[in-house]
C-alpha cells in the first residue's frame, strides 16, 4: 500500500519526504489551512512531493465541475487527480473529464453500495472515509475490504484509497483489507515506525559501540 500525505503544509511535506510518501491528497479544508492563494499553495506543494496530486473540486454541478477541473489541470498538468464527492453531477462530469484524459477520484464514500457503484462507474480511484464511517456507526474497514475485493475479483481498474485515517490501527486495517493507497496526515507517519523497543535498541547499540576498541 502506498501513502499519500494529506497536507500541503510546507513543514509536513518536507518531513514526509523522509518517509518516502508517494503523492499528495487534499480537500478544501487542507488547502484553506495554508493561508495563501490556492494556485501558489498547490504549486509550492507540488515542488516538494512528487507523484499524483489529488485536488478536490468544490463545484457541485456538472459544467462547474468540468471548468474547475480544467483550471486545476492548468496548474498541475498530468499529475492532477480530480477529486470530487460522489453524486449524480460528479458522475456525469467524470465521463467528460476521463474522455479528456484526466483521472478521477470519487470521494466522500462511507458505504458499500457507494463504493460498488463508483467502481462500476469506472472511477480511477475511490476514497473511502474510514474514520468518518466509524464515527456514524459504520464499518470503515469493511467498506475498504469489500471495495478492494470487488475491484480485484471483477478486474476493475479502480484503485482504493483508504482515507480519514486516524491512527496506526486504521493503517494496519486498511493494508490488510487490500487498499492500494492510504491517505495519512503527517502526525500519523512517525507513529507507523516508532516503538519503545526500537528506541531502546538505538540507544543501546550506540552505547555498546562506545565500548568497541577503535
Amino acid at each position: 500500500m502506498k501513502i499519500l500525505i494529506a497536507s500541503i503544509d510546507e513543514k509536513d511535506l518536507i518531513g514526509a519526504k523522509d518517509y518516502g510518501v508517494h503523492g499528495i491528497i487534499t480537500n478544501p479544508t487542507i488547502v484553506a489551512e495554508v493561508r495563501k492563494p490556492w494556485k501558489e499553495a498547490v504549486s509550492d506543494a507540488a515542488k516538494i512531493i512528487e507523484g499524483p496530486f489529488h485536488l478536490q473540486i468544490t463545484e457541485d454541478k456538472r459544467d462547474g465541475i468540468i471548468a474547475q477541473a480544467e483550471e486545476f489541470a492548468s496548474v498541475l498538468g498530468d499529475r492532477l487527480i480530480v477529486k470530487m464527492c460522489i453524486s449524480q453531477e460528479s458522475l456525469a462530469a467524470m465521463q467528460v473529464l476521463q474522455d479528456r484524459g484526466l483521472k478521477v477520484n470519487l470521494t466522500g464514500i462511507v458505504s458499500i453500495p457507494q463504493s460498488f457503484f463508483a467502481i462500476q462507474a469506472g472511477a480511477d480511484f475511490i476514497s473511502i472515509y474510514m474514520g468518518r464511517a466509524d464515527d456514524v456507526g459504520g464499518d470503515g474497514v469493511g467498506v475498504v475490504r469489500s471495495a478492494a475485493n470487488m475491484a480485484k475479483n471483477g478486474g476493475y481498474k479502480t484503485e482504493i484509497v483508504a482515507a480519514s485515517i486516524r491512527g496506526v490501527s486504521h493503517y494496519i486495517e486498511a493494508t490488510e483489507a487490500g487498499a492500494h493507497w492510504a491517505a495519512c496526515p503527517y502526525k500519523v507517519l512517525p507513529k507507523l515506525i516508532q516503538h519503545p523497543v526500537t528506541d531502546k535498541s538505538i540507544v543501546g547499540f550506540a552505547q555498546d559501540w562506545d565500548r568497541v576498541i577503535k
